[in-house]
């Protein structure tokens, strides 16, 4: 009964030790079973592998519209649990910076997607999206830039896992859309002599114009494949010389296009047309611009602004307008040209001036004043910005002065003083002698 009793006895505690050996195991196998984790959620405008390229989280059309997203994701268990039995989505959304709202052209589920690289507990998937040009419009009320937010989902075959929304299981991204760089200036090829198209930026970054495409009406033979990039508003001027775009002085059309031959922006006149309240005149070498650089409204420029801002008729933008510098007098022989503010003036051939014998004050305004013939002894002052000048009557002219002559003078006088002085002393010692004979 003894022996028994210890093999019952060690029989329970075998039973006892192998369910609590049992419960440990359980309890080991369900630390390993902890649910997946999301590392990092990124986005690209290019990309090669995981190491290769460089985050980006500006993106605008036409250049870049594919959005690259990379996902990063670890498991305890190991990451072929992620890749065997579960998976990797991805979702993008709308983002105000404050809540989420579905970005219906993507779609409301989450998306697959593909292995890149596994090892050990980590893995990373990548997904490709194109934006399109409506992107950047979404809702059609909305204005550039705009928000969006990829989000990403894990699971392993157990649990499945969605970024919450901290920005560090996100990735979120401006898209830009269509950049409006436009037509602000052209001057047509007035017979024959140079024109120009200038181009303005409205966006707040510069924009790459890699074989963006300008031209005119007859598109078969009149384009030119643009190169490099247009600053934040700033303007580029491209001159027909170079370009071989020929506008016509009595009508014609400007065109910018993107890439492809997608138009963005044009403008159309014609001999006779009504701009901005004035009638285009073929005759009449002007620019055409918008009022304001990058604005709706287009006018007459008689002072064309190339690379500078516009300056509307009567405006106080641009560049300042300089007066005329050839002035016409008449009579024969009268042309000059004097630079602004000169004040000096050429007379008809044979005219003569005569001037008063007291002073004169003469007001003289600048050049591009025509002159005017006065009465004698008149005095007049003219309009502008005045330089004044006084005539004093000539200071009487003195002979040379002779030296060797005022030398002699000088002497001949002195030996006259001394003559005469001697002379009265002479005679009056003589009257002191004889003055008792006298008595």
């Amino acid at each position: 009964m003894k022996t028994g009793h210890l093999t019952l006895a060690a029989a329970l505690l075998l039973l006892i030790s192998a369910t609590a050996c049992a419960d440990v195991l359980t309890g080991r196998v369900g630390v390993l079973n902890d649910p997946p984790r999301i590392n990092s959620v990124k986005t690209f405008n290019s990309y090669v592998n995981s190491t290769y390229n460089t985050p980006c989280s500006n993106f605008s059309a036409p250049q870049n519209r594919t959005v690259y997203i990379q996902v990063n994701v670890s498991d305890y268990n190991g990451a072929q649990e992620i890749n065997g039995t579960g998976s990797v989505k991805v979702r993008i959304v709308l983002w105000d910076t404050v809540q989420e709202s579905a970005f219906s052209r993507f779609g409301g589920s989450y998306l697959d997607a593909s292995l890149e690289h596994s090892s050990g507990l980590d893995a990373i998937h990548t997904y490709a999206f194109e934006m399109k040009n409506s992107d950047y419009t979404r809702t059609g009320t909305e204005t550039p830039p705009l928000y969006y937010r990829v989000k990403a989902e894990v699971l392993d075959g157990e649990y499945a896992v969605t970024s919450n929304l901290s920005s560090q299981q996100n990735a979120d991204y401006t898209y830009y859309g269509l950049p409006r760089v436009l037509i602000n200036e052209l001057k047509p090829n007035f017979n024959g002599a140079v024109g120009f198209i200038e181009l303005y930026n409205t966006e707040p970054h510069a924009v790459d114009l890699t074989d963006w495409i300008l031209g005119d009406s007859n598109q078969t033979s009149s384009t030119y494949n643009l190169t490099g990039s247009i600053q934040p508003g700033g303007f580029n001027v491209y001159y027909s010389n170079i370009t071989g775009i020929h506008l016509n002085d009595t009508g014609d059309e400007a065109r910018l296009l993107y890439p492809g031959g997608h138009l963005i922006d044009n403008f159309t006149y014609y001999d006779g047309q009504v701009i901005g309240g004035f009638t285009y005149d073929s005759s009449q070498p002007v620019s055409i611009g918008r009022i304001t650089d990058g604005g709706d409204n287009w006018t007459l420029l008689f002072d064309p602004t190339p690379g500078y801002s516009n300056e509307p008729p009567g405006g106080g933008g641009g560049r300042r307008r300089i007066l005329p510098t050839t002035t016409t007098l008449p009579g024969p022989a009268v042309s000059t040209t004097v630079p602004p503010y000169a004040v000096s003036t050429t007379l008809p051939a044979g005219a003569s001036t005569t001037l008063p014998s007291a002073a004169t004050s003469t007001t003289v305004r600048p050049a591009g004043v025509s002159t005017t013939t006065l009465p004698a002894g008149a005095s007049t002052t003219l309009p502008g910005k005045a330089t004044t000048s006084t005539i004093k009557p000539p200071e009487p002219v003195l002979p040379p002065f002779d030296h060797a002559l005022a030398t002699v003078i000088a002497v001949l006088l002195a030996i006259s003083v001394y003559l005469l002085l001697k002379r009265r002393k002479s005679g009056a010692e003589e009257t002191l002698s004889d003055g008792p004979n006298s008595l």
